[in-house]
């Protein structure tokens, strides 16, 4: 018999993410967004029971419906944009901040030795590895990442010293900013083209840069599609001006802290098949009422990180047509590298992890009442439970010790962008759990060391912070 419908390939289907006003209604107002994953399990078992009936006859009765068994995960990347939507669904709305420049003192650079030299300020809420660019210097003007032996009051970078006492007016500011180089062109429709001097830079349209030096064009401005890593696309009257690559562009960054609340929100997952056109009656399915009840990952190997979402479902139905006929948002795809993961327990930057795995489940357990027609009706809020596993090599016994001592401390996992996005995983009340090393070989050892978060006094078990250039997830 001859294939009459193409195989659906994965590639081509999607998963679309939409905010619920009340639980199974998906909010009109929200278009959703696409999701970028690696795979996902969502699923239903009709759980249809065999029939005992008696009927005069060998064999047994026609299949009855049991309680469907709604159950599923989605695989994800950590991409700045799309997992602030991910932590809204967990969350609900973050309380969000603008990102502020920070002023360099007017002092002398310091030759901190070994190409790396140190830029005195009053204060910044950066740490190591965040990426800076530095702008109104003589020598120092560009991106860079903070190195080791950044303090409150210093920002150590990787550069050939050069003698300078910084001049009033220098800054610097998170993330991969852009330098102006060549000649501003007419893009038409009210647009400029300003073009990006170096090795270019990974800005997008929608996000806000705030430009300075040049002669017509300084101010906030919104990027416009035509946007890429040479040319910056932007909303201006044309006039002519040629840049010599002092003038700046900088991305505007937004702070999102999110708090695990007492009560989750929920959401609607929509999945969408690839296939032919008539080879399905339904190629839409729509997880509705969902509460995210777990998330975890591994970092520390030799691949990308990828973020398990664990899924209570309220509700599973084929359909054929999707949730909104609007298109869904296609975000950028900014990504966290599994080399630009730190821990931090007691506030402390931890440099002897070798890897580690992160659990977090959230205790949601869906009810089904009678009248239900087999949906979760109901998914109540249990306790969250935290864990982290790490294998550290074994150069100390401090671990042991705050673990004997039973010791309150708080523990965080940041992930440090290279375009200057930052997400941070923070447990405010965690304890150690630390057996007793073993001499395990020869060859250099290691210990294992877990982490389990509680609440005592904080306000909350879990904080969640995500720094990118989303002006709002409200």
């Amino acid at each position: 018999m001859m294939q009459k419908f193409r195989q659906v390939s994965g590639g081509n289907c999607q998963l679309v993410l939409y905010r619920e006003s009340l639980p199974g209604v998906p909010d009109a107002a929200d278009n959703g967004i696409v999701l970028a994953s690696y795979r996902e399990s969502l699923s239903t078992d009709p759980n249809k029971q065999a029939s005992a009936v008696i009927s005069n006859a060998r064999g047994q009765g026609k299949p009855i419906p049991g309680t469907p068994d709604y159950s599923g995960s989605i695989e994800v990347p950590p991409y700045a944009p799309q997992m602030g939507h991910i932590l809204r669904a967990l969350c609900g709305a973050p309380v969000t901040s603008a990102e502020t420049a920070v002023s360099l003192a007017e002092a002398e650079v310091v030759n901190e030795g070994r190409g790396y030299v140190g830029l005195t300020v009053a204060a910044h809420p950066w740490v190591q590895d965040t990426v800076i660019t530095i702008t109104g210097t003589a020598n120092y003007d560009g991106a860079y990442r903070l190195e080791y032996g950044t303090s409150k009051t210093k920002l150590v970078i990787k550069a050939l010293y050069k003698a300078e006492t910084i001049s009033a007016g220098a800054k610097a500011h998170r993330g991969r900013g852009a330098f102006l180089k060549g000649a501003a062109t007419d893009a038409g429709g009210g647009n400029v083209a300003l073009p990006v001097g170096g090795y270019g830079v990974a800005l997008h349209a929608g996000e806000t840069v705030a430009i300075t030096g040049t002669g017509n064009y300084d101010g906030s401005h919104v990027l416009q599609p035509g946007t890429s890593t040479r040319s910056l696309v932007i909303q201006a009257s044309f006039v002519a001006e040629t840049l010599d690559g002092k003038p700046s562009a900088i991305p505007v960054f937004f702070r999102h802290e999110f708090a695990l609340p007492q009560k989750q929100p929920t959401f609607t997952v929509q999945k969408k098949m690839d296939y032919d056109a008539g080879a399905s009656v339904n190629p839409y399915t729509v997880v509705s009422s969902n509460k995210l009840n777990g998330i975890s990952f591994s970092f520390g190997g030799e691949t990308e990180i990828k973020i398990s979402l664990e899924l209570s479902v309220g509700g599973m139905e084929n359909v054929s047509t999707p949730v909104n006929s609007a298109s869904p948002a296609l975000l950028p795809s900014i990504p966290f590298w599994d080399k630009e993961v730190a821990v931090w327990i007691d506030s402390a930057r931890a440099g002897d992890v070798q890897k580690g795995s992160v659990s977090f489940g959230y205790g949601i357990e869906g009810q089904v009442a009678v009248g239900d027609m087999g949906k979760r009706s109901r998914q109540p809020e249990g306790d969250p439970t935290y864990e982290v596993n790490l294998t550290v090599f074994l150069e100390h016994d401090e671990y042991q010790q705050l673990s004997d001592m039973s010791a309150t401390l708080p523990f965080s996992l940041s992930m440090s962008g290279a375009n200057g996005e930052e997400m941070w995983f923070t447990l405010p009340e965690a304890e150690l759990n630390v057996p007793p090393a073993q001499i395990s070989g020869k060859g250099g050892l290691t210990s294992e060391v877990k982490v389990i978060g509680f609440v005592d006094q904080a306000e909350t078990s879990s904080k969640y912070t995500l720094i990118n250039r989303v002006s709002s997830y409200a």
